[in-house]
């Protein structure tokens, strides 16, 4: 046989006669893995008042800052009403989000933006960083459609055997050696 000879081999691979190693049942792992994908569907405006609500509460608007921002003239008068009711002292419980589903979230985003703008110059830098963390979440929690495929899948992974040496190793033996000294059945006497 020449160096560019190939051993014949059978369907799965291995060489023509060769013995499978037992599968060793004991040292057997599995893995599971989930992977969400989510899926481009349009989004619609009305509804996801829970991340409308998220918006508002991270916003902790106090009274008076609804008003101060509506006179920058960005956002509508309902949207404005709807707003006042959460400006709340600290300690008090602002009111459900369902009131928040009907409200456009472009809207929303100009109301933060105008906020931005007050709090800027009466509140300070801090309150100003307050809301535009509140905007980048409100803009990341509706960019895209709540809707994904998660799939799961288990991995299982078993050792096929233990291979001790398999003849063919490029180790360097000992001078007197015969064998590979890797391989404890072959050493030399």
């Amino acid at each position: 046989m020449t160096s560019t000879d190939q051993p014949p081999v059978d369907e799965g691979g291995r060489a023509a006669g060769a013995v499978t190693p037992p599968v060793l049942e004991s040292a057997t792992r599995s893995v599971a893995k989930a992977t969400l994908v989510p899926l481009d569907v349009p989004v619609s405006d009305p509804g996801r008042a829970l991340a409308k609500r998220g918006f508002v509460r991270q916003l902790g608007l106090r009274p008076g800052e609804v008003a101060a921002a509506g006179r920058l003239g960005r956002v509508s008068e309902d949207v404005l009403e709807v707003l006042s009711a959460y400006e709340t002292e600290p300690g008090e419980t602002a009111p459900p989000g369902a009131a928040l589903a009907g409200v456009d979230v472009a809207e929303l985003r100009a109301f933060g933006e105008a906020l931005t703008t007050v709090r800027t110059s009466a509140a300070g830098a801090r309150a100003a960083r307050v809301t535009a963390a509140a905007l980048a979440g409100l803009a990341a929690n509706t960019a895209r459609s709540p809707l994904g495929m998660l799939n799961l899948e288990r991995l299982e992974m078993a050792p096929a055997g233990i291979e001790w040496c398999s003849g063919s190793t490029t180790r360097t033996t000992a001078p007197r050696s015969r064998s590979p000294s890797c391989c404890p059945a072959r050493r030399a006497p």
